[in-house]
């Protein structure tokens, strides 16, 4: 292979090295940025729910709101700690991701060294070991394919997680808004209001607390740790076969 083939293939290799940083980069920011903006909707529904909830039983703002900022941050912790499984998913698919492209622009320089060879005049069987380095770097994007779909599917079952274990629905009953109804809640709430204000908040702070996190974050982890054994297994059996050839 010519001294300009060569220059050429590697400068290939870097601009497939650039342009894969950029997007993994711009990947990444949106991921961080769509996920937290997430969880801020989240808690900020919380907020306006637990708003919503005084204002109904004629309670002002900042009562009980010692007991709704605690709930409300256990609220947050909860999300952040199933979004922090959700991102060690995200940077382990990742990085195999960016160790299968690294192992393909590895059979392609190794593809150059074998044609530096053969051109030499170098005694080699060299139509296997292509076959070989085709394989590597068939059997890589096959690798790249996998990563990219266990990554949506990390994803919807986040966003399933997200809407389903961490939905707080309202207590609230859609009032009737004639004369009498109004009277009879405000009479309600002058005796009552406080009390049951109390109980609704309770009843909230009940939900999240039965948020299993715990079981959510394991079957996130033990999910994580079966696909990167899969990946392992595949790249291994490739290595030595390649390994073999060579």
């Amino acid at each position: 292979m010519s001294k300009q083939v060569s220059k050429a293939l590697l400068e290939v290799v870097n601009e497939m090295s650039d342009v894969e940083s950029t997007i993994s980069k711009i990947d990444g920011v949106i991921f961080v940025r769509e996920n937290e903006q997430m969880i801020k909707e989240k808690i900020s529904y919380l907020y306006n729910l637990l708003h919503a909830e005084a204002k109904f039983y004629n309670q002002k703002q900042d009562t009980l709101f010692d007991i709704t900022e605690q709930l409300v941050d256990n609220y947050k912790q909860k999300l952040n700690l199933v979004y922090d499984e959700f991102y060690c998913q995200y940077v382990n698919i990742q990085n195999e991701i960016q160790d299968a492209r690294l192992n393909q622009k590895i059979a392609i320089i190794n593809y150059q060294k074998i044609i530096n060879d053969k051109e030499n005049g170098i005694n080699r069987n060299y139509n296997e070991i292509e076959k070989k380095l085709n394989n590597k770097y068939e059997l890589y994007s096959q690798i790249i394919d996998k990563c990219n779909k266990k990554f949506k599917e990390c994803k919807l079952n986040f966003d399933k997680k997200m809407n389903e274990a961490f939905l707080i629905e309202s207590s609230l009953i859609v009032a009737n808004n004639n004369f009498f109804s109004k009277l009879k809640n405000k009479v309600f709430n002058f005796f009552k209001g406080a009390e049951k204000y109390k109980s609704v908040v309770d009843n909230y702070n009940q939900k999240v607390n039965d948020i299993d996190t715990k079981s959510i974050i394991n079957e996130m982890r033990n999910e994580t740790i079966q696909f990167i054994t899969d990946i392992l297994k595949i790249r291994r059996n490739d290595e030595d076969e390649l390994e073999d050839a060579i």
